[in-house]
Parts: C-alpha cells; structure tokens; sequence
C-alpha cells in the first residue's frame, strides 16, 4: 500500500489522431429551425491494451420548436463503428481483469431523441409558475455487424446481428416542478428499460438481463441573494 517498491509496473501508449466534425443549423424564423452534423468518434486504447482504437462515424439529424410557453426537439442519430471496444469493470464483469479492453470489430447504433417542456405561470396563486419537461430516447438498433469469440463474457460467441449488451430501447424522464421567484422544487422521474448482460438476438432469457427500473429525484433550491443560492 505505500508503495515502498515503487510500481510493479509501466504502461505506455501513444496515438495521433484526427477527429472531424460538422454541424449546420437553419432557422425558418424565430421558432423552428432544422439541425444536423456527423463526426468522427474515437476513443484510444488504455495503456498497455492490446485492443485497437475504438472509431466511429456519428450522424444526427433533427429539429426544434418553440413557443413562448413551450418548445420540442427531437434529433435522429446514427452511429456506424469501425470498431467497438469493450472495457472490463467492476460492474460488468466478464472473467478479465479490470481494465482489460476487447475488440467488438463493427457495429450499429441508432434511434431518436425527443424532448417537450413548457411551463404554465400563475398557478396555486401569483407568482408560481409550473415547469414540467418530458424526454424520451428510443434506440430500436443496437447490434453487431460481424460474428466473432470473445473472452469478454458479456460478449461471448457473437453471431453477425446480435444484440450489444446494456443499451436499454427505452429510456424515459419526466420532471415537474414548482418555481416562484427565490425558490424552486422539483421531482424528477427517471425509467430505463431492461437490458441484456449478455449479446444475443430475440427473447431476453431471464439470468441474461437487467430489471427495468424507475427512480424517482427530489431536488429543492432557495436563492437567497441573486449571487448565493
């Protein structure tokens, strides 16, 4: 624990790399407008890693709405990986050490984001205002484009369009709150569909699976001046 050897080892690594990225924004007027991009998505070994680079192409696609009272958003992405990478942790397991990197070659992501908040003013008496936003991820696509055998055990004998594990379809938040001119209490609802643990295609098998699971957050602020709340 002190260290008194100094390391029982040293890992060194070194990448150069170039990551492009554009992004537009047209505005009809005042209250819509159109957006897009796509960048290139890297993420670099760990020291030591005898994995590659993880590399992607991301692509998004959407739009946004307001209104004095309320606005939308919803966005399309699409993710297509040269190569994916998956990292051993303490949470996923998967009989490696922690740390260990394993190439998942290439892969596709998509789906949608969407998102409405508006806040009505005046109620339960004046100057009490009622902010409430709802978002929601949808991601239909999640998979493996190529089969392989890996020793990272929530991957396993992949078959070419099976599953990428712990990417949920369903991800929803609602939030409501209360917000008068010094204060402002709101509760957040958090859902996250279930999951595989495991890669695979079709029906979830019960011990390859996480629960979907809601959580619910409290959070209350009070400004007691315009610089300390």
């Amino acid at each position: 624990p002190d260290r008194s050897e100094g390391p029982t080892r040293t890992r060194e690594n070194t990448t150069d790399i170039l990551i492009p990225g554009v992004g537009a924004v047209y505005s009809f007027n005042s209250r819509f407008e159109l957006l897009g991009g796509v960048s290139k998505g890297f993420n670099p070994p760990a020291p030591g890693s005898s994995a590659d680079e993880e590399e992607s192409v991301n692509w998004e696609f959407g739009g946004r709405f307001r209104q004095p009272s309320w606005s939308a958003e919803m966005i399309g992405f699409y993710s297509d990986y040269d190569n994916l990478v998956g990292t051993c942790t303490e949470s996923t397991g998967g009989g490696c050490d922690i740390g260990d990197q394993f190439d998942g070659g290439e892969a596709t992501v998509y789906g949608v984001e969407t998102s409405v908040g508006a806040r009505a003013t005046g109620v339960f008496g004046s100057g009490i205002d009622l902010p409430v936003r709802l978002a929601y991820t949808w991601t239909p696509e999640a998979q493996f484009n190529s089969g392989f055998e890996s020793d990272f055990e929530p991957w396993g004998d992949v078959e070419d369009g099976d599953d990428i594990p712990y990417i949920p379809q369903h991800q929803a938040q609602l939030a409501i709150g209360l917000a008068a001119n010094r204060w402002q209490v709101d509760v957040v609802a958090n859902y996250v569909d279930k999951t595989r643990t495991v890669a695979g295609s079709g029906s979830i098998p019960g011990d390859e699976s996480t629960d979907e699971y809601l959580i619910f957050d409290l959070a209350a602020c009070y400004s007691f001046t315009d610089r300390f709340s």
